[in-house]
Protein backbone atom coordinates (compact mmCIF):
# COMPACT_ATOMS: atom_id res chain seq x y z
CA UNK A 1 0.00 0.00 0.00
CA UNK A 2 1.35 3.36 -0.81
CA UNK A 3 1.63 6.03 1.23
CA UNK A 4 -0.98 9.17 1.39
CA UNK A 5 1.19 11.70 0.63
CA UNK A 6 2.64 9.20 -2.57
CA UNK A 7 -1.10 8.51 -3.56
CA UNK A 8 -2.03 11.97 -3.46
CA UNK A 9 1.13 13.05 -6.01
CA UNK A 10 -0.58 10.23 -8.79
CA UNK A 11 -4.10 11.52 -8.06
CA UNK A 12 -2.86 14.94 -9.05
CA UNK A 13 -0.82 14.18 -12.01
CA UNK A 14 -3.70 12.39 -13.53
CA UNK A 15 -6.16 15.03 -12.37
CA UNK A 16 -3.51 17.69 -14.16
CA UNK A 17 -2.86 15.36 -16.99
CA UNK A 18 -7.07 15.04 -18.25
CA UNK A 19 -8.53 17.90 -16.96
CA UNK A 20 -8.01 20.18 -20.05
CA UNK A 21 -10.49 17.72 -21.98
CA UNK A 22 -13.32 18.32 -19.69
CA UNK A 23 -16.29 19.29 -21.86
CA UNK A 24 -19.37 17.78 -23.11
CA UNK A 25 -22.97 18.62 -23.76
CA UNK A 26 -23.38 17.17 -27.27
CA UNK A 27 -24.64 19.41 -29.93
CA UNK A 28 -24.76 19.43 -33.89
CA UNK A 29 -23.25 22.50 -34.83
CA UNK A 30 -21.71 21.21 -38.35
CA UNK A 31 -23.91 23.43 -40.57
CA UNK A 32 -23.01 26.58 -38.46
CA UNK A 33 -19.29 26.10 -38.17
CA UNK A 34 -19.33 25.94 -42.01
CA UNK A 35 -21.23 29.51 -41.96
CA UNK A 36 -18.93 30.92 -39.36
CA UNK A 37 -21.69 31.83 -37.38
CA UNK A 38 -21.03 30.09 -33.85
CA UNK A 39 -21.98 31.73 -30.42
CA UNK A 40 -19.19 31.21 -27.67
CA UNK A 41 -21.81 28.32 -25.83
CA UNK A 42 -21.58 26.70 -29.60
CA UNK A 43 -17.95 27.09 -29.54
CA UNK A 44 -18.13 25.00 -25.92
CA UNK A 45 -20.33 22.07 -27.35
CA UNK A 46 -18.58 21.71 -30.84
CA UNK A 47 -15.46 21.14 -28.69
CA UNK A 48 -17.00 18.11 -26.69
CA UNK A 49 -17.80 16.88 -30.32
CA UNK A 50 -14.70 17.01 -31.42
CA UNK A 51 -12.91 15.73 -28.24
CA UNK A 52 -15.10 12.35 -28.05
CA UNK A 53 -15.61 11.73 -31.53
CA UNK A 54 -12.62 12.63 -33.95
CA UNK A 55 -9.66 10.14 -34.45
CA UNK A 56 -6.52 12.17 -34.18
CA UNK A 57 -3.13 12.05 -32.19
CA UNK A 58 -0.23 14.64 -31.41
CA UNK A 59 2.11 15.25 -28.72
CA UNK A 60 0.74 17.62 -25.24
CA UNK A 61 2.51 20.01 -22.95
CA UNK A 62 1.51 20.17 -19.72
CA UNK A 63 3.19 23.31 -17.57
CA UNK A 64 3.15 25.05 -14.47
CA UNK A 65 5.28 27.40 -13.83
CA UNK A 66 8.63 25.91 -15.08
CA UNK A 67 7.72 22.36 -15.02
CA UNK A 68 6.89 20.83 -17.86
CA UNK A 69 5.76 17.32 -19.07
CA UNK A 70 5.58 16.37 -22.71
CA UNK A 71 3.23 13.36 -23.71
CA UNK A 72 2.14 11.30 -26.79
CA UNK A 73 -1.80 11.32 -27.21
CA UNK A 74 -3.73 8.72 -29.54
CA UNK A 75 -7.51 9.30 -29.58
CA UNK A 76 -9.97 6.96 -31.61
CA UNK A 77 -13.48 8.00 -31.68
CA UNK A 78 -16.18 5.85 -32.87
CA UNK A 79 -19.86 5.16 -32.55
CA UNK A 80 -19.61 2.50 -29.57
CA UNK A 81 -16.99 4.36 -27.56
CA UNK A 82 -13.69 5.57 -27.32
CA UNK A 83 -10.22 4.04 -27.07
CA UNK A 84 -7.51 6.98 -25.36
CA UNK A 85 -3.67 6.01 -25.01
CA UNK A 86 -1.20 8.64 -23.31
CA UNK A 87 1.96 7.60 -23.30
CA UNK A 88 5.02 9.67 -20.98
CA UNK A 89 7.97 10.98 -23.02
CA UNK A 90 9.45 12.74 -20.25
CA UNK A 91 10.04 11.84 -16.39
CA UNK A 92 9.19 8.70 -14.95
CA UNK A 93 7.91 6.81 -18.06
CA UNK A 94 4.39 5.07 -18.06
CA UNK A 95 1.26 4.13 -20.16
CA UNK A 96 -2.39 4.44 -19.77
CA UNK A 97 -4.48 2.80 -22.30
CA UNK A 98 -8.49 3.39 -21.45
CA UNK A 99 -11.49 2.63 -23.77
CA UNK A 100 -15.07 3.66 -23.45
CA UNK A 101 -14.81 5.09 -19.66
CA UNK A 102 -12.58 2.16 -18.54
CA UNK A 103 -8.84 1.77 -18.23
CA UNK A 104 -7.94 -1.70 -19.22
CA UNK A 105 -3.82 -0.77 -18.55
CA UNK A 106 -1.36 1.11 -16.49
CA UNK A 107 2.07 0.10 -17.20
CA UNK A 108 4.40 2.17 -14.97
CA UNK A 109 2.21 2.54 -12.12
CA UNK A 110 1.40 0.11 -9.19
CA UNK A 111 -2.05 -1.81 -8.46
CA UNK A 112 -2.41 0.48 -5.96
CA UNK A 113 -2.00 3.62 -7.80
CA UNK A 114 -3.52 2.04 -11.03
CA UNK A 115 -7.22 1.60 -8.88
CA UNK A 116 -7.52 5.79 -8.47
CA UNK A 117 -6.43 6.37 -11.85
CA UNK A 118 -9.68 5.08 -13.13
CA UNK A 119 -11.79 7.98 -11.16
CA UNK A 120 -9.83 10.50 -12.77
CA UNK A 121 -9.61 9.41 -16.60
CA UNK A 122 -12.80 9.89 -18.74
CA UNK A 123 -14.62 12.77 -16.58
CA UNK A 124 -15.23 15.09 -19.70
CA UNK A 125 -18.90 13.87 -19.62
CA UNK A 126 -19.00 16.36 -16.84
CA UNK A 127 -19.87 19.42 -18.61
CA UNK A 128 -22.96 20.95 -18.77
CA UNK A 129 -23.20 24.31 -19.56
CA UNK A 130 -26.40 24.92 -18.98
CA UNK A 131 -25.01 24.09 -15.14
CA UNK A 132 -22.25 26.84 -15.71
CA UNK A 133 -23.86 29.52 -16.80
CA UNK A 134 -24.79 31.30 -13.73
CA UNK A 135 -21.70 31.35 -12.22
CA UNK A 136 -19.06 31.96 -15.58
CA UNK A 137 -19.05 34.42 -18.38
CA UNK A 138 -18.04 32.65 -21.41
CA UNK A 139 -16.69 35.60 -24.68
CA UNK A 140 -15.36 35.16 -27.71
CA UNK A 141 -11.65 36.54 -27.76
CA UNK A 142 -9.65 36.72 -30.89
CA UNK A 143 -7.86 34.17 -33.19
CA UNK A 144 -4.48 32.78 -32.67
CA UNK A 145 -2.03 29.88 -34.33
CA UNK A 146 -1.32 27.26 -32.42
CA UNK A 147 0.78 23.94 -33.33
CA UNK A 148 0.73 25.54 -37.07
CA UNK A 149 -3.13 26.15 -36.56
CA UNK A 150 -5.68 28.77 -36.48
CA UNK A 151 -7.02 28.61 -33.74
CA UNK A 152 -10.52 30.61 -31.63
CA UNK A 153 -9.94 31.85 -28.22
CA UNK A 154 -13.03 31.39 -25.93
CA UNK A 155 -12.97 33.10 -22.59
CA UNK A 156 -14.27 31.84 -19.54
CA UNK A 157 -14.59 33.98 -16.59
CA UNK A 158 -15.99 33.01 -12.80
CA UNK A 159 -18.51 35.60 -11.71
CA UNK A 160 -17.51 35.01 -7.94
CA UNK A 161 -14.41 33.65 -6.20
CA UNK A 162 -15.18 30.22 -6.03
CA UNK A 163 -13.91 28.80 -9.05
CA UNK A 164 -11.21 29.70 -11.61
CA UNK A 165 -11.01 31.12 -15.41
CA UNK A 166 -9.92 29.47 -18.62
CA UNK A 167 -8.70 30.63 -22.11
CA UNK A 168 -9.30 27.90 -24.32
CA UNK A 169 -7.78 27.94 -27.92
CA UNK A 170 -10.01 25.53 -30.33
CA UNK A 171 -8.96 24.70 -33.49
CA UNK A 172 -11.09 26.31 -36.39
CA UNK A 173 -11.43 23.35 -38.26
CA UNK A 174 -12.17 20.28 -35.92
CA UNK A 175 -12.93 22.75 -32.51
CA UNK A 176 -10.25 20.55 -30.46
CA UNK A 177 -8.74 22.39 -27.62
CA UNK A 178 -5.39 23.12 -29.14
CA UNK A 179 -3.83 24.84 -25.88
CA UNK A 180 -5.99 25.22 -22.63
CA UNK A 181 -5.05 27.83 -19.65
CA UNK A 182 -6.14 28.05 -16.19
CA UNK A 183 -6.62 31.51 -15.39
CA UNK A 184 -6.55 32.68 -11.34
CA UNK A 185 -8.91 35.68 -10.32
CA UNK A 186 -6.02 38.06 -11.50
CA UNK A 187 -5.83 35.94 -15.07
CA UNK A 188 -2.25 34.90 -14.10
CA UNK A 189 -2.36 31.35 -15.80
CA UNK A 190 -1.90 28.83 -13.56
CA UNK A 191 -1.25 25.95 -15.49
CA UNK A 192 -1.53 25.01 -19.35
CA UNK A 193 -1.80 22.40 -21.81
CA UNK A 194 -0.75 22.90 -25.14
CA UNK A 195 -0.89 20.65 -28.57
CA UNK A 196 2.78 20.77 -29.98
CA UNK A 197 2.10 18.43 -32.92
CA UNK A 198 -1.23 17.85 -33.97
CA UNK A 199 -2.72 15.05 -36.91
CA UNK A 200 -5.93 14.31 -37.63
CA UNK A 201 -6.73 10.75 -38.52
CA UNK A 202 -9.28 9.13 -41.18
CA UNK A 203 -8.87 5.76 -40.15
CA UNK A 204 -8.66 4.09 -36.98
CA UNK A 205 -5.84 4.68 -34.85
CA UNK A 206 -3.40 1.76 -34.02
CA UNK A 207 -4.07 1.89 -30.19
CA UNK A 208 -7.12 -0.91 -30.62
CA UNK A 209 -8.49 -2.61 -27.39
CA UNK A 210 -9.89 -5.51 -28.71
CA UNK A 211 -10.62 -7.65 -25.57
CA UNK A 212 -10.32 -5.61 -22.57
CA UNK A 213 -9.42 -6.50 -18.96
CA UNK A 214 -10.81 -3.85 -17.14
CA UNK A 215 -9.79 -2.73 -13.38
CA UNK A 216 -12.84 -1.06 -13.13
CA UNK A 217 -15.45 1.37 -14.37
CA UNK A 218 -16.34 4.68 -13.85
CA UNK A 219 -19.07 5.92 -11.30
CA UNK A 220 -21.81 4.54 -10.61
CA UNK A 221 -24.34 7.09 -10.17
CA UNK A 222 -26.51 5.08 -7.42
CA UNK A 223 -26.42 6.77 -3.64
CA UNK A 224 -27.86 3.63 -2.32
CA UNK A 225 -24.97 2.69 -0.12
CA UNK A 226 -23.78 6.61 0.61
CA UNK A 227 -23.09 6.80 4.35
CA UNK A 228 -22.63 10.90 3.81
CA UNK A 229 -24.90 13.68 2.72
CA UNK A 230 -24.05 17.35 1.91
CA UNK A 231 -24.98 20.67 3.31
CA UNK A 232 -24.41 24.43 2.11
CA UNK A 233 -22.31 23.12 -1.31
CA UNK A 234 -20.66 25.72 -2.87
CA UNK A 235 -22.87 27.73 -5.14
CA UNK A 236 -23.32 25.77 -8.76
CA UNK A 237 -21.83 22.59 -6.65
CA UNK A 238 -23.70 19.06 -7.51
CA UNK A 239 -22.55 15.58 -6.76
CA UNK A 240 -22.25 13.96 -9.96
CA UNK A 241 -20.91 10.50 -9.67
CA UNK A 242 -20.16 8.22 -6.49
CA UNK A 243 -17.99 4.89 -6.04
CA UNK A 244 -17.46 2.92 -2.75
CA UNK A 245 -14.14 0.63 -2.54
CA UNK A 246 -15.41 -2.46 -0.02
CA UNK A 247 -12.34 -3.71 0.85
CA UNK A 248 -10.92 -0.01 1.84
CA UNK A 249 -14.00 0.95 3.13
CA UNK A 250 -13.68 4.06 0.80
CA UNK A 251 -15.63 6.35 -0.59
CA UNK A 252 -15.27 8.47 -3.48
CA UNK A 253 -17.18 11.51 -4.46
CA UNK A 254 -17.35 14.13 -7.64
CA UNK A 255 -18.43 17.18 -7.51
CA UNK A 256 -19.27 19.74 -10.68
CA UNK A 257 -20.45 23.06 -11.30
CA UNK A 258 -20.81 21.87 -14.96
CA UNK A 259 -16.76 23.01 -15.43
CA UNK A 260 -14.69 22.48 -12.40
CA UNK A 261 -14.19 19.32 -10.98
CA UNK A 262 -13.78 18.75 -7.09
CA UNK A 263 -12.54 14.55 -5.96
CA UNK A 264 -13.77 13.81 -2.33
CA UNK A 265 -12.29 10.67 -0.63
CA UNK A 266 -13.55 9.42 2.64
CA UNK A 267 -11.76 6.52 4.50
CA UNK A 268 -11.34 5.41 7.75
CA UNK A 269 -8.87 7.66 10.08
CA UNK A 270 -5.32 6.97 10.78
CA UNK A 271 -2.98 8.32 12.92
CA UNK A 272 -1.22 10.92 11.34
CA UNK A 273 -2.87 11.39 8.09
CA UNK A 274 -2.76 14.54 6.58
CA UNK A 275 -4.56 17.84 7.65
CA UNK A 276 -4.59 21.11 6.07
CA UNK A 277 -3.77 22.50 2.68
CA UNK A 278 -0.93 21.60 0.57
CA UNK A 279 -0.86 21.97 -3.66
CA UNK A 280 0.32 19.66 -6.29
CA UNK A 281 1.11 21.61 -9.24
CA UNK A 282 -2.31 23.50 -9.92
CA UNK A 283 -4.37 21.20 -8.06
CA UNK A 284 -5.22 22.39 -4.18
CA UNK A 285 -5.54 19.00 -1.82
CA UNK A 286 -7.36 19.33 1.68
CA UNK A 287 -6.91 16.65 4.30
CA UNK A 288 -9.06 17.50 7.05
CA UNK A 289 -10.85 14.83 10.02
CA UNK A 290 -14.48 15.08 9.88
CA UNK A 291 -16.82 12.62 11.51
CA UNK A 292 -13.77 10.77 12.99
CA UNK A 293 -12.98 9.80 8.99
CA UNK A 294 -10.18 11.00 6.94
CA UNK A 295 -11.50 13.40 4.28
CA UNK A 296 -9.19 14.55 1.08
CA UNK A 297 -10.31 16.98 -1.83
CA UNK A 298 -8.62 17.71 -4.78
CA UNK A 299 -9.70 20.27 -7.31
CA UNK A 300 -8.43 23.15 -9.75
CA UNK A 301 -10.27 25.10 -7.04
CA UNK A 302 -9.64 27.49 -4.92
CA UNK A 303 -9.11 26.98 -1.39
CA UNK A 304 -12.70 28.57 0.09
CA UNK A 305 -14.57 26.45 -2.05
CA UNK A 306 -12.70 22.86 -0.75
CA UNK A 307 -13.20 24.10 2.55
CA UNK A 308 -17.14 24.72 1.57
CA UNK A 309 -16.97 21.03 0.66
CA UNK A 310 -15.30 19.50 3.75
CA UNK A 311 -17.96 22.01 5.65
CA UNK A 312 -20.62 20.75 3.81
CA UNK A 313 -20.25 17.07 4.97
CA UNK A 314 -22.93 15.42 6.82
CA UNK A 315 -23.54 11.40 8.16
CA UNK A 316 -26.34 9.91 6.14
CA UNK A 317 -29.42 9.54 8.38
Amino acid sequence: MCSKFSLIRVLCRVFDRCIFLSTGLVLSVACQAQAGTLSSAEWLQAMHHAVHHLNYEGRVVYQVGSDLEVMHLHHQGHASGEVEHLNALSGTPYQILRGSGVMSHAQGMDDDHASYNQHILGMNCLFNYRQMAPHYQVSLGKQHRVAGRLAQVVLIEPRDQLRFGRRLYLDQETKLPLRSVLLDHQKKPLAQTLFTELTLKKAPIAVVMQHPSPMGTLFEQSASRQHWRFEALPAGFAMKLYDYQSEEKREHFIFSDGLSMISLYVEPWVQGSLQGFSKQGATWILGARRHDQRMTLLGKVPQKTLQQVVDAVRPAP
